[in-house]
């Protein structure tokens, strides 16, 4: 099954998406057109999702960083469900990277100023 987006063609916005076998909506939930269109779901028009997990201790000004980034080859066609599993996959691996030695946890948790 081929995945399409449903665009409504008044307002330009994208209003969902499905396979090709499903209807699409009757109505734009943004305008209220019922000008839908149909178009084949490429992976390439969507955007990567990049975050930072930073841990600041203000007292002794002490910061620990660590990204990751979401493809869209990972996301679409995903459930909500699936989404919540893999962002929270990825931040607890980002954590785990912030506080990988008992020293970084420690000048995270201290409020001695060095």
């Amino acid at each position: 099954m081929n995945e399409v987006k449903y665009m409504c063609k008044s307002c330009n916005r994208e209003i969902g998406k499905g396979t090709n076998k499903m209807s699409p909506p009757l109505k734009c939930q943004f305008c209220g057109s019922d000008k839908v269109g149909t178009q084949t779901l490429e992976i390439e028009d969507r955007k990567s999702f990049d975050y930072e997990c930073m841990i600041y201790n203000k007292l002794t000004g002490v910061t620990a960083k660590a990204g990751f980034t979401i493809a869209p080859s990972e996301y679409v066609g995903k459930t909500g469900e699936d989404l919540k599993v893999l962002f929270a996959s990825r931040l607890s691996t980002a954590l785990s990277q912030i506080l990988k030695n008992t020293k970084m946890c420690y000048d995270l948790v201290t409020d001695e100023k060095k």
